[in-house]
């Protein structure tokens, strides 16, 4: 019969106590394998500090981490004076800026509109015409509109702002050559404080008008079309919103950019590949390892023995034959070094004693047994099997000592012994006694059909652990 490994039951627990009580077996693998590693990584080392390129191309290697390495460093540090500069920046902004002491829902708008008229006039009696001055006055007025000297004259004589690049955000200008004439906006927080400006803006203009008639040439300059009303504007709410976010964006950056230098920090600097120091902690490194990794690899090993082998190892196995289990019996164990581990892997996972008396469970064994051989009403208890002939007359021999009605005798191993049939003359049933993790499952089945060829049936089995 072949048994496919889908057929079978791999009980877990079963197989990490098999591969457990292997634990010296993985720990001597496990020395191998890390002696082995470390050997090759000091032989590799030993053989790149006789080589000049080698030894030449860790020091280049070294360089370049190096560098890296102090390079990672001064990018954090810049980049944590930027933030902190920026966040000042823009603290100073938030409390200095007259657009962020606006109310977006209650501001103030004012204009006014300057008309420069030139007096050109075209006289048809003249072949060359004088010069239109117009665009040339339009400059001069939006130069002096949007220069240094009308701001500068504004912040002398008002505190609504107190720097150039901040009334530059709520006054401003633009110039219509079409219509010769110059838009002034301004916008505030009050309908006082944009008056004022206003105020001084055409205060500006008017002591500015003889320069540049001087300069340029005779001409009007009126202001018309002043209005002021209040408005809604909602971009400038979301620009304040976003100003005012902008200090908690900042903190945050510095603090997780301060995180990345504290784990800069704590990293160690670059070593040198090089060196008998540093193929010796390396080869140490290998052999650490390679310890880990044959404990796995061992490991492994051994479970998958367990699990590829076809020997008969728990209780579903002998279902799987169609044989039910009658009684178990466990050998004591000889005591080896550190013995302990052992007992307690056994009692932990085996759920047995290491000490147990093989006597007085081969006495409850026969108990077990004999109940069987009543309810068939048979008397005597005839075993065989493949396991050691030894053995299986000890068994036997100390369940007869636990004195039952039955008697118990080992016939021997039908697979290798041909007067094994002629030893069970006369009983109708028999007992197959098997070894945990030794009897094959094919031996099994082949003592069944040995025994269905000789019209006997199989009561149980015996298991001996």
């Amino acid at each position: 019969m072949d048994y496919e490994m889908e057929e079978r039951e791999i009980d877990l627990k079963d197989m990490l106590y098999r591969v457990l009580l292997r634990w010296r077996a993985v720990i001597a693998g496990a020395i191998v394998i890390a002696l082995l590693a470390g050997i090759c990584r000091f032989t590799m080392g030993a053989l790149s500090m006789l080589d000049p390129e080698a030894l030449a191309e860790s020091e280049e290697q070294y360089q370049i981490e190096l560098a890296d390495y102090e390079a990672t460093g001064e990018r954090l540090r810049t980049q944590i004076k930027n933030l902190r500069e920026s966040s000042a920046n823009q603290q100073e902004y938030n409390e200095k800026s007259a657009l962020m002491e606006i109310d977006p829902m209650n501001k103030w708008v004012g204009s006014f509109v300057v008309y420069v008229d030139s007096k050109y006039q075209i006289d048809p009696s003249l072949t060359y015409q004088n010069t239109d001055k117009t665009n040339r006055l339009l400059m001069a007025y939006a130069g002096y509109l949007t220069g240094g000297e009308l701001y500068n004259e504004i912040l002398e004589q008002t505190d609504i702002v107190d720097e150039v690049r901040f009334l530059t955000e709520i006054l401003w200008s633009s110039v219509d050559t079409g219509s010769s004439s110059i838009t002034v906006n301004c916008i505030g927080k009050s309908e006082a404080d944009v008056q004022a400006i206003l105020d001084m803006v055409k205060a500006g203009i008017r002591n500015k008008y003889t320069t540049i008639r001087n300069t340029i040439g005779d001409h009007n300059c009126d202001v018309l079309m002043e209005s002021k009303y209040t408005t809604i504007d909602l971009a400038l709410d979301e620009r304040q919103k976003a100003n005012l976010q902008a200090i908690n964006d900042y903190a945050i950056s510095m603090g997780e950019t301060n995180e990345e230098l504290t784990e800069w920090a704590k990293e160690p600097l670059p070593k040198m590949k090089y060196g008998w120091w540093y193929v010796t902690k390396q080869s140490i490194k290998f052999i650490l390892i390679g310890g880990v990794a044959g404990v796995f690899v061992m490991g492994g090993a051994f479970a998958a023995a367990y699990v590829l082998t076809s020997t008969v190892k728990t209780e579903s196995d002998w279902k799987l034959l169609d044989i039910p289990v009658l009684a178990t019996v466990y050998l004591r164990q000889p005591k080896q070094p550190l013995w302990q581990i052992d007992h307690c892997l056994m009692r932990r996972l085996g759920g047995r004693n290491a000490d147990a008396d093989t006597a007085a469970l081969c006495k409850l064994a026969a108990n077990n047994i004999s109940a069987a051989l009543k309810e068939k009403e048979l008397t005597d208890g005839v075993v065989m099997g493949d396991i050691p002939a030894e053995l299986a007359e000890d068994i036997v021999s100390k369940m007869n000592a636990a004195g039952t009605e039955n008697r118990f005798r080992y016939v021997g191993n039908a697979l290798s012994d041909a007067e094994t049939v002629n030893r069970m003359d006369g009983v109708p049933e028999v007992i197959l006694i098997g070894q945990t993790g030794k009897t094959s499952m094919e031996a099994v089945e082949k003592e069944k059909l040995l025994l269905s060829a000789w019209g006997k049936k199989v009561l149980g089995a015996l298991l001996v652990e």
